[in-house]
């Protein structure tokens, strides 16, 4: 393997590395990333290591590589968000870059990434839909973090029309192509609430809490959105170990809420607990992981 300059020999080892990475071939990786630093210190070599031992268990050594990382690129959202995790820390909303790096990354895939983690979210949501509301495609349907149009599939039947808002592109280029969608956004949610030109008759968050910490503004931000009469229908992971603040940034890299947390920060905007499902949301490394889905209403 030859190079003008150690630099540029330690990116073309960050670039097999990633390749290796992206076919799940870690321990490769492993090799790849390690050769590439030892070469010169790339961030991204100290990032897709990290990931690589963290995938096979080694997260102590996962977690120095994180903060080699941050130490070399202090802005980089994405390695200061996985830092975090690593860490414990607790900040109240994840980087919007870290998510659409995630989801960007993920998109080719993610459909049957989350059929092999047995993810119910839709599942669970549509319970609720279907103890209030009949298929009459007749209702204003809003579907926040819509990804590929896998969330919003069994809520075609009620809708007259649906927007989808996500953050990634790739996810919406597939979620165009599933025509569940009357217009797609790319965009934050809270910056697309702030914006959003109509009311809708249903807001649908299936999974988009995981990556909002402290949810205050976002269910303030709905309930502008919702019409009188509408409903918000959200989904969380269930926080086992609740925290004072009533979220807690687990080391998956996701949020998980505390239950009883919920309807308290739903009635400081105005809503109300109208309807819940208790069921795990997910299978991660083996394990059911607790989740909650909740109805809920402006308040009576």
């Amino acid at each position: 393997m030859s190079a003008e300059t150690p630099e540029d020999a330690a990116l073309l080892w960050e670039q097999r590395g990633i390749a290796a990475r992206d076919a799940k071939r870690y321990d490769e990786a492993i090799g790849y990333f390690r050769a590439g630093l030892a070469l010169a210190e790339r961030p991204i070599s100290w990032l897709g290591l990290a990931l690589c031992l963290a995938r096979t268990g080694r997260h102590d050594d996962a977690r120095t590589c994180l903060e080699k990382a941050r130490t070399l690129a202090p802005h980089s959202g994405v390695i200061r968000h996985l830092a975090d995790a690593a860490a414990g820390a607790n900040p109240a909303r994840m980087p919007s870059a870290y998510i659409a790096w995630l989801y960007n990354t993920n998109a080719a895939d993610f459909d049957n990434e989350m059929a092999a983690l047995a993810y119910r979210g839709p599942e669970m949501l549509h319970q609720l839909v279907t103890r209030i509301w009949q298929p009459e495609n007749k209702l204003a349907i809003l579907d926040l973090g819509c990804g590929t149009g896998f969330s919003g599939q069994p809520f075609k039947p009620y809708a007259a029309t649906m927007d989808g808002v996500d953050i990634a592109q790739r996810m919406l280029d597939q979620a165009a192509r599933c025509g569940n969608y009357t217009r797609l956004f790319c965009a934050d949610a809270h910056v697309f609430l702030r914006q959003a030109d109509q009311q809708y008759d249903g807001i649908l968050a299936a999974e988009m809490l995981n990556y909002v910490g402290d949810v205050t503004e976002i269910f303030t931000l709905m309930a502008a959105a919702l019409k009188p009469d509408g409903q918000i229908f959200i989904t969380i992971e269930r926080d086992q170990t609740p925290t004072a603040l009533g979220y807690r940034l687990a080391a998956s890299g996701r949020y998980q809420h505390d239950e009883k947390h919920i309807p308290v920060v739903a009635a400081q905007a105005g809503l109300m607990v109208a309807d819940r499902v208790d069921e795990p949301l997910r299978v991660e490394a083996g394990e059911l992981v607790p989740g909650m889905a909740y109805r809920l209403c402006h308040k009576i």
